[in-house]
């Protein structure tokens, strides 16, 4: 639930649904939401109980002041102008619009602090449950800011070499890092395998902003900030299985065009690489997998 304070009149009122409504008198019309405070799931509160206690403090401080206000209400509803205790009622409606503010900015500071804590939990998370759920960036992007240094920074934060999210072992985990990253940019592309993310691309993904490129252009796009992709479908057949073999998925991070090495790349996966180059041929990406036909560029709005 969302609550909302507006200034403009002479009396606080408290709504039964919207949340608390302040109107000071004499002051410009204006709304600041209190932001819902967010949930704490399980596994967070177990890894850190003093979010839960912060949590429950900011409760309680929300109750007292919907209790202050309603007090207010009743002692100010209709006071003569001029006198005495519209003066008083007049520093009240001040006082308390003060600590409705600083409840706001720490609300605020709460759900920011639970996102990074949360964020930081998952990218160390190697269980199914916590790698195959999406996972909020405490840095997000979106169309508006589109800038290279932003989507270096969005990179950045994922720790892509590190965070045990990523680390491969009987299974890997390139889709799940590009979803990720997409995700954090407002361009999320859905986790599933990477020759499912080819298939979306192509349908769901052109109707959301997605859109084909070649491999010079979808460093230009990059290095302007817009998220980037290389996929490689993979259309072999398993002899094994009968059906077809693993694909690839890359993050194209800015980087520089016409590099002999091929675009910059950012991955996961058997090799796990930042700030390297798409052909590989080194020895933290040897199998160069986008050296292959089926290489496909995508770049979103």
């Amino acid at each position: 639930m969302t609550e909302t304070m507006a200034k403009g009149s002479s009396r606080v009122r408290c709504g039964r649904f919207v949340g608390i409504l302040l109107f000071l008198q004499s002051l410009p019309v204006f709304a600041a939401d209190i932001p819902a405070l967010l949930e704490i799931p399980a596994p967070l509160a177990q890894a850190d109980p003093s979010l839960v206690e912060r949590r429950q403090a900011l409760e309680t401080a929300r109750g007292t002041l919907w209790r202050q206000v309603q007090a207010h209400n009743a002692q100010c509803d209709s006071v003569e102008e001029g006198s005495a205790q519209d003066i008083a009622c007049t520093q009240a409606q001040a006082d308390l619009s003060a600590s409705l503010e600083r409840h706001i900015a720490a609300s605020k500071a709460f759900n920011q602090q639970k996102i990074k804590a949360e964020f930081a939990r998952k990218l160390q998370g190697t269980r199914d449950a916590d790698r195959y759920s999406p996972i909020d960036a405490p840095l997000p992007s979106d169309e508006s800011d589109r800038s290279a240094y932003n989507y270096f920074n969005v990179i950045k934060q994922f720790d892509v070499v590190h965070a045990a999210r990523y680390e491969a072992g009987a299974d890997t985990f390139c889709n799940i890092y590009v979803s990720d990253v997409t995700r954090a940019m407002n361009a999320e592309i859905p986790i599933r395998p990477a020759n499912d993310m080819v298939i979306w691309l192509h349908t769901t993904g052109r109707q959301q902003g997605w859109h084909r490129a070649d491999a010079r252009l979808i460093q230009e796009m990059a290095d302007a900030g817009h998220p980037a992709i290389v996929i490689w479908e993979n259309t072999s057949i398993s002899p094994d299985t009968g059906l077809p073999g693993h694909g690839h998925v890359a993050m194209v991070r800015p980087g520089s065009i016409n590099d002999p090495r091929g675009d910059a790349i950012s991955a996961a996966g058997r090799y796990v690489i930042d700030a390297r180059h798409m052909t590989g041929g080194d020895k933290t990406h040897p199998r160069g997998y986008f050296n292959k036909p089926g290489v496909q560029f995508w770049y979103h709005d």
